[in-house]
């Protein structure tokens, strides 16, 4: 198969979640095999930050493409993610309603530290775990 540039398109669907197959938004497999269909894609490492992503890439072609499939397949337990909302609150994980008000903290270095060795012990790794539901959106969290 002759290795093309993904259109961008295509690639602007697929990271927006766009892509429908019948009734129900597509889930990573199902667009990763559309793009297979149409492409050679192949594993690739991808950029630095050791994040969630999975990446692929199409031979001969400028870029990747990374799928984090936080739903269809959960990666809590290599989670190494925090999150600092804007207004100064923790978050160890994005699908749990829990936060560590740390910016009151932030003049006081060894209860700041403390307050986030804290959070970070207590990470579940387990989604399914957790038992708050998320009361912000993702735009709030930094998500």
């Amino acid at each position: 198969m002759r290795a093309l540039p993904l259109p961008p398109t295509l690639i602007a669907a697929a990271l927006a979640g766009l892509l429908v197959l019948g009734a129900a938004p597509a889930r990573t497999p199902e667009i990763l095999q559309l793009l297979k269909d149409r492409h050679e894609v192949v594993p690739h490492e991808g950029p630095y930050g050791h994040g969630p992503a999975q990446y692929w890439h199409v031979p001969g072609a400028r870029g990747t493409i990374g799928f984090i499939a936080g739903v269809s397949e959960h990666f809590c337990e290599s989670c190494n993610r925090l999150r600092l909302t804007a207004d100064g609150r923790l978050r160890t994980c994005l699908f749990s309603g829990d936060e560590v008000a740390v910016r009151p903290l932030i003049a006081r270095p060894e209860e700041l530290r403390d307050a986030i060795c804290a959070a970070v012990s207590g990470k579940s790794f387990d989604r399914c775990r957790e038992q708050r539901a998320n009361e912000r959106a993702m735009s709030e969290i930094g998500g």
